[in-house]
């Protein structure tokens, strides 16, 4: 008997839960439009706060930034710190060019929870927009810190720390993204720039060389035109 009770239970709680699963799914295949009409659904059986929050996040992705803004809205007002709510909220300030709107939620957002990575990406850009680039670089290292076996992480921090004459510090950062891709000819091209700015000259003919080795064949940087001769030599 208390087997067939608790079975009734999960039944149950997956009837009741079932829109906002299928809704999930169809926001992850990106069918936007249907999932909105499960969380719909899901809202006319039992208002849930999820499900308020899911809907926000179709209408986004419907670009019905207007309405879902209501939604988040109303989160927001119940819990001032709902990291998922403030992360999409602070996404649509950022869409409408208001970026000191849009940090402050990325803000608060951080406070809540330090570790939401979708929420560190945005605020990176909106930082590196207000030119705050020293805080940009402090996000992008406690993102790696949490993945850090992304290469673009390492590169794009590479090009802020460039931005600010860290010259070590980007060559660091592409080392470590060449350790992870030693494929790529943008991450010795890169290197090459950032050897140069610390005055390694060889270091960075050999990077640039490299670079070409593995296809680079974009116009490079005038800085490193004396690399041809000693390239086209050997």
């Amino acid at each position: 008997m208390l087997k067939l009770t608790i079975a009734a239970l999960i039944s149950w709680a997956h009837a009741q839960n079932s829109h906002i699963l299928s809704g999930i799914q169809y926001i992850e295949a990106h069918k936007y439009d249907m999932a909105l009409y499960d969380f719909n659904l899901a809202i006319e059986k039992d208002r849930s706060d999820e499900a308020y929050y899911w809907r926000g996040v179709a209408l986004y992705h419907l670009h019905q930034h207007d309405k879902a803004l209501e939604d988040f809205n109303m989160l927001i007002k119940k819990n001032p710190y709902h990291a998922d709510a403030l992360h999409f909220r602070g996404k649509i300030e950022y869409g409408k060019g208001d970026l000191e709107a849009a940090l402050e939620d990325f803000n608060r957002a951080f406070a809540s929870n330090p570790k939401h990575v979708e929420n560190l990406k945005s605020r990176i850009l909106v930082l590196n927009d207000l030119g705050k680039t020293e805080q940009a670089i402090e996000d992008f290292k406690r993102l790696i810190a949490i993945t850090p076996n992304y290469v673009v992480y390492h590169y794009s921090l590479s090009r802020l720390q460039l931005k600010i004459g860290d010259a070590k510090g980007a060559v660091e950062s592409l080392n470590r993204a060449i350790e992870l891709d030693n494929s790529d000819p943008d991450l010795y091209y890169g290197r090459a720039l950032a050897l140069l700015a610390a005055g390694d000259k060889y270091a960075a003919c050999k990077d640039l060389n490299q670079a070409r080795t593995l296809g680079f064949l974009e116009d490079h940087d005038p800085r490193l035109d004396f690399c041809l001769k000693h390239i086209d030599h050997h």
